[in-house]
Order: C-alpha cells, then sequence, then structure tokens
C-alpha cells in the first residue's frame, strides 16, 4: 500500500508555534503582516503569513502543505506563484499588461 504525504493540519501546525512560546497573532505582526495573516494561512493560500510560519518552524512549505507546495518549494497556486517570483525579481511585481 503507498501513503501519500499529507503534510501537516491547522491543529499541529499552531500547536507547533505554541510550543515554541507565539501565537500566530504575535508571529504575524512579528514579521509586518496584519495580525491575522499566520491564521488565514492554515485556512487558505496567504503567502505571506505562509512563509512567517515557515521559517519560525524551520520546514519547507512542501512539508507543511504538500497540496500548496511542490517538492521544490515553489507554491502551486499560479497568484501565489507570481508573489514568489516577484520577491526574487528587485522590481517586484510586474503589470498584467508586462506579463501578456
Amino acid at each position: 500500500m503507498v501513503s501519500q504525504f499529507r503534510g501537516w493540519d491547522s491543529h499541529s501546525i499552531k500547536a507547533a508555534v505554541g510550543r515554541s512560546g507565539k501565537t500566530l497573532t504575535e508571529l504575524s505582526l512579528e514579521n509586518g503582516l496584519h495580525e491575522n495573516s499566520c491564521s488565514r494561512a492554515l485556512r487558505s493560500h496567504h503567502y505571506r503569513g505562509e512563509q512567517a510560519i515557515i521559517s519560525f518552524l524551520e520546514v519547507t512549505g512542501y512539508e507543511l502543505w504538500p497540496n500548496r507546495y511542490d517538492e521544490d518549494d515553489v507554491p502551486t497556486n499560479p497568484i501565489t506563484r507570481g508573489l514568489h517570483l516577484s520577491e526574487l525579481r528587485p522590481e517586484g511585481l510586474r503589470s498584467k499588461k508586462a506579463l501578456a
């Protein structure tokens, strides 16, 4: 029987952050995000909240959310992938016109 890796559930992520002495709100604020960003990342795609959690827990995005990140740790969501790539480019997000 082949087992499929499912990643961490939201309760496990929240517990791991809590065991390290932080709340998701504190983690969000310390990373210059809105106070709900990390909590939102547990429920849906929120790239910057996800990155704050990934960095804090010192794991890969694929380990936490294999449905959101590929094995190379690149976001699978096209919109999030664009955000990921824009952070690699010094000029930031490109306009839709430039991407067409």
